[in-house]
């Protein structure tokens, strides 16, 4: 059952369906992490597409009559992984079917393909297991892997899809591809470019698309990469559709009524329910500036995302903050501020100076790390109150003077508050020209 909330408001199709696209990087991916969340989509009415980026050359093969597809075996069949690749599209086929997806396309050919580009395929870069238990690139990756081709080359082939299709949500793994594999995180970096990229650079059949709604698959790793300020949805799938697209991957898994096995042959427990995090809220207002300099620079690999939205408790730990920062400048600045020296007759207030130097650091860097000019005047307020209130005699003397020093210090705030806040505003307007 897909809960409230994980769609957007509406789709973007005018006949009321939703599109969703799932990016995974070898067959069988998508019915072991996904599988359940698809047929619940796809039996509720969605349009469910899936670009798979290899067709699997260099898996691990269970049954023992297709071992020698294996490569690296002794007595297997030396093809490069051919032959396992033709098994492993044929049981992705019927995977399909069982999760009732309505279109599987591989990476390289139409509609997942550059306009006047090639078709091509990309093969299984393969991996090995790392001391820590995860995986890692394996000893020697053969060219034409997928995780050793050029980024923008991928990603345009997969904005050429994103701009087909129109999806209102795009799904693929989380940056560190769930458990390692390389390719797995490729395909992150590759989805993630491609989204920025479809979103600024289209022809006259595949308009511009800006993906409304992005998430990365939860994994179900203890080490799982997790934002605990990004929303997380977790999808009761349906068990019998994912059960029977798994057990259509016979090379990869083995299946029984509640638990399966890789070639690990370690069964574990057989669920449908997949979780799912934020990653990306299209904003109309933004377009992705590292997407531009995809389009414009072939052959730079470069990855970037959006900024994901703020939630309540991001904004409460910014503002504490700021709080915190100002009151302790407004201690050390006012501690610091009496400090004098006379040079000839005239009496410089350097220890005022300073202190404004150091406030002027501080709310440029809490603006830098929040991303809000606000935030930095907010900061420049704080500090500001506050040392009014130790300018209040409490006693015989207060701790700031109406000397020079102390007018330095205090009107200072002021006027450092004002500039770096205007200088943010100025900065802002320019940059919104500039685009």
């Amino acid at each position: 059952m897909i809960p409230p909330g994980f769609l957007p408001a509406r789709p973007a199709d005018t006949d009321g369906t939703y599109r969703l696209l799932f990016v995974h990087a070898h067959p069988d991916d998508e019915s072991i992490a996904t599988g359940g969340t698809m047929a619940a989509l796809a039996h509720s009415g969605a349009q469910v597409s899936l670009l798979t980026a290899t067709r699997g050359e260099l898996g691990e093969v269970i049954p023992a009559e297709l071992k020698q597809l294996e490569q690296g075996l002794p007595g297997s069949v030396l093809d490069g992984g051919a032959g396992l690749a033709r098994v492993r599209t044929e049981e992705l086929a019927q995977a399909v079917v069982e999760l009732g997806i309505t279109r599987q396309v591989f990476l390289g050919e139409f509609p997942a393909l550059m306009p006047a580009f090639a078709p091509t395929s990309y093969r299984d870069s393969g991996m090995s297991w790392g001391p820590d238990g995860r995986a890692q690139a394996a000893a020697t990756v053969l060219p034409g892997s997928f995780s050793r081709t050029s980024l923008q080359e991928v990603a345009a082939h997969t904005a050429a899809l994103i701009r087909a299709l129109r999806p209102d949500v795009v799904i693929t793994y989380a940056a560190d591809g769930g458990y390692g594999h390389p390719d797995h995180v490729y395909c992150h970096q590759m989805t993630i470019a491609a989204i920025e990229l479809a979103a600024v650079a289209g022809d006259a059949q595949n308009l511009a698309w800006n993906v409304p709604l992005t998430y990365t698959i939860l994994s179900d790793r203890p080490e799982r990469a997790h934002d605990p300020a990004a929303a997380v949805w977790w999808i009761e799938g349906e068990l019998d559709a994912k059960r029977e697209a798994m057990r259509a991957h016979r090379t990869q898994v083995v299946v029984a009524e509640d638990c399966f096995a890789l070639s690990d042959l370690e069964f574990r427990p057989l669920s449908a329910k997949e979780g799912f995090q934020l990653f990306r809220i299209a904003r109309q207002d933004v377009v992705g500036s590292r997407a531009a300099s995809l389009a414009a620079s072939p052959g730079e690999d470069t990855v970037s995302s959006e900024p994901r939205q703020r939630s309540i408790s991001d904004w409460m730990g910014y503002g504490l903050s700021a709080l915190f920062a100002g009151v302790l400048v407004a201690a050390l600045g006012t501690m610091l501020h009496s400090r004098t020296s006379m040079i000839g007759q005239f009496q410089l207030p350097w220890g005022a100076l300073l202190a404004l130097l150091l406030l002027g650091a501080v709310i440029t860097l809490i603006r830098n790390w929040s991303s809000s000019a606000t935030l930095g005047v907010i900061l420049g307020v704080i500090t500001y109150v506050t040392c009014v209130m130790f300018s209040i005699p409490h006693g015989q003397v207060a701790l700031i003077m109406g000397d020079l020093a102390g007018s330095v210090w205090l009107y200072g705030i002021a006027v450092v508050t004002v500039i770096l806040g205007a200088q943010a505003a100025l900065g802002k307007v320019f940059r919104a020209r500039k685009k």
